[in-house]
Formats: structure tokens, C-alpha cells, sequence
């Protein structure tokens, strides 16, 4: 049963459809049906849901990965999820830059520290550097990847990755004592406009054991470790925030700063070229009836936004199929729907 609060969302949305199905039915003549191309309105049947009530399982490593066309198209049950405003900044797929902030008390993971919560040789920069718990479980993965591909002799070093407000402030005082304003205004964002405050973005290195050397991301000694990186992260759902090259969109180049945003999304967005805010606005010209089809290792996903009605949003998700609901920290939800799993 509908609370009364979702009635009323119902009721404003449907009743004015409903009326002129009266009309049209009592004074015209039945004409062919035309394909709808907006969302489909809520059944009243239909059931709806909290969007906390929705499971956040996060993508695992994959053995491969690939963007393309697929012949699968959603179809099934559908039911409605009731999203808030506060639902718009969760989820994997936010949009943080300098022209989107985000507040980093919003971060909805469970921050632990690098030394405290690892449990692989994995190191940080830091003493007890903060890091969401399950991006450091697949900073592991990847590590554990990469070591199997290239040997145990070199192992990632996360120099950086949850940032509190005054942790971004901080930063910046370090950085402007060090480098100055120029570095500062290119390299490092205002509090309150850094992908860090999320809890989804990591900056890393190289670390080797034996000799306690670090090597940076751009060193020679590095580059095959890198280059295996740079080829495989997506398998991790990781993908390179500011490639080289992209400055125009993305605002700067860094080669240490890599983002989680779960497995379809990261082997389309490398399969393509593409930095978030370019794969943002592809999303946005998506819907239920006309979602995105990605292939990631055989798997099949539809992907689809639903643009925010207000304070709230009943959001269409597949009854009978594995999804995931994000906010874009911005004006809208993105679905992405498991196909054929």
C-alpha cells in the first residue's frame, strides 16, 4: 500500500493523464498507438521502494572487459524506487569537478585506514590514510592482478584518497607552501570540489619492498607496472580520471588520480576515449526505453537515466533483474541493469 506521501507524488503525475484518457475516450475515435518515447508513468500496482532500502554490492574483478552493442533490450517487470534529493549524491557514478561540488560528510562508505584495513602488502604514503573500505578491497585487487601478471617485486602505493573538508584545506596549505599558487590552482580543487571528498578516488604510486624505493606513475623504472595498469583497471571498475590529452574537458592531467566507477561503466568509458564528464552527457540522452547496451566479460547491461521530478523521484528498476541506482550529484539517477544475470 502507498504511503500517502508517494500517493500524492502519483496522483499529481498521473491524474491529469488519466483525465484526458477520459476524454479522448468519450468524444474520439480509436486511433493507432504511437511509441512513447519519455517514461513510462507509475502503475499503481506497481511497488515502490525506499532507494536506502536498495543492496549496494560492488562490482568485482572481472577477467575482461569490452564496451559495445548488444541485441539484449529491457523488458520485464517493472517496479519504482522512491529516490530523495539526498539520493541524488550517492552512489558510484557522481560527477564531482570544479563546477559540481560535493560535501564530504555525505560520503556514505565505510572509511577505514590503508594499514588498519589492508590485507595485502599493499602501502600508503601516509600513517593511517583514510580510504573507503571496499575502494581499498579493490586497490587489493587490482594489486593482486598486477602482481601475478608482472611478479611480487613491485606493489601499489596509495599516497591519497578520502579527504574530509579540512583535509582538502590542508592539502591545499601544503601544496601552496611547496609548490605555489599556479600548481595549486591546477593540480589541487577547492574544498568542497574534489573527487576525494566522495570516497571513490585514489591517487598511487609504486612501492618496491626490497629496497624501499618509490617510483611515481611517469618514472621509467615504473612504466610496464603502469602501462599494465593502465590496460586492466577497468577489469577493477577503475578508470583513469584525467588522462593526458583530455585537459579541455576534464580540467587537468594527472596520471596518479584513478576513480571507481564500477565495471560496465569503466570498460566503456576506456573503450571509447572518454573522461566521465563526456560519458555523463552520453547518459543523459538515455532512457528506460532507450538505455545505453554495454558488453563487460560476456555480461550484458542496459544503462538508463531518469532526470529528478523534485525533492522526489520515482525511479523505474526492473523487477525480476540485478541493478545498481546512483545518483549523478547533480539532477538526475542512473540505472544500470544486469541483463542476462
Amino acid at each position: 500500500m502507498f504511503s500517502t506521501r508517494i500517493f500524492r507524488l502519483f496522483a499529481a503525475r498521473c491524474l491529469p493523464i488519466l483525465l484526458a484518457m477520459v476524454v479522448l475516450l468519450g468524444g474520439c475515435a480509436a486511433e493507432p498507438d504511437a511509441p512513447d518515447k519519455g517514461a513510462s508513468a507509475p502503475d499503481a500496482s506497481a511497488p515502490v521502494e525506499s532507494a536506502s532500502s536498495q543492496p549496494s554490492a560492488p562490482d568485482g574483478p572481472s577477467a575482461d572487459t569490452s564496451a559495445g552493442e548488444s541485441d539484449v533490450t529491457p523488458g520485464g517487470s517493472v517496479r519504482y524506487v522512491l529516490c530523495t534529493e539526498d539520493d541524488l549524491h550517492r552512489g558510484d557514478l557522481l560527477l564531482v569537478n570544479r563546477t559540481a561540488p560535493y560535501d564530504a560528510s555525505l560520503c556514505a562508505g565505510e572509511i577505514t585506514d590503508v594499514r588498519s584495513g589492508r590485507v595485502t602488502n599493499i602501502q600508503e604514503g601516509t600513517y593511517a590514510l583514510p580510504i573507503e573500505k571496499s575502494l581499498l578491497q579493490t586497490m587489493e585487487a587490482l594489486q593482486t592482478g598486477m602482481q601475478q601478471a608482472m611478479g611480487d617485486g613491485v606493489c601499489l602505493l596509495i599516497n591519497d584518497s578520502y579527504r574530509s573538508a579540512a583535509a582538502q584545506q590542508a592539502t591545499i596549505d601544503e601544496y601552496l607552501a611547496l609548490y605555489g599558487q599556479a600548481y595549486v590552482d591546477k593540480y589541487v580543487a577547492p574544498v568542497g570540489y574534489s573527487e576525494h571528498h566522495t570516497g571513490l578516488a585514489v591517487d598511487m604510486s609504486f612501492y618496491n619492498p626490497s629496497n624501499g624505493a618509490v617510483m611515481a606513475t611517469t618514472s621509467a623504472e615504473a612504466a610496464a607496472h603502469y602501462a599494465w595498469i593502465l590496460e586492466n583497471c577497468r577489469r577493477y571498475g577503475l578508470i583513469l580520471r584525467y588522462p593526458p590529452g583530455k585537459e579541455a574537458v576534464a580540467g587537468t592531467a594527472e596520471t596518479w588520480h584513478f576513480r571507481y566507477v564500477g565495471i560496465p561503466h569503466a570498460g566503456y568509458i576506456a573503450s571509447n576515449d572518454l573522461v566521465l564528464e563526456e560519458y555523463m552527457d552520453i547518459l543523459k540522452k538515455t532512457s528506460l526505453e532507450q538505455p545505453l547496451y554495454i558488453t563487460a566479460d560476456g555480461e550484458a547491461y542496459s544503462v538508463y537515466y531518469v532526470p529528478a521530478t523534485g525533492d522526489e523521484t520515482l525511479v523505474p528498476v526492473p523487477a525480476d533483474k540485478s541493478y545498481t541506482l546512483s545518483g549523478n550529484n547533480a539532477d538526475g539517477f542512473i540505472v544500470t541493469v544486469k541483463e542476462n544475470g
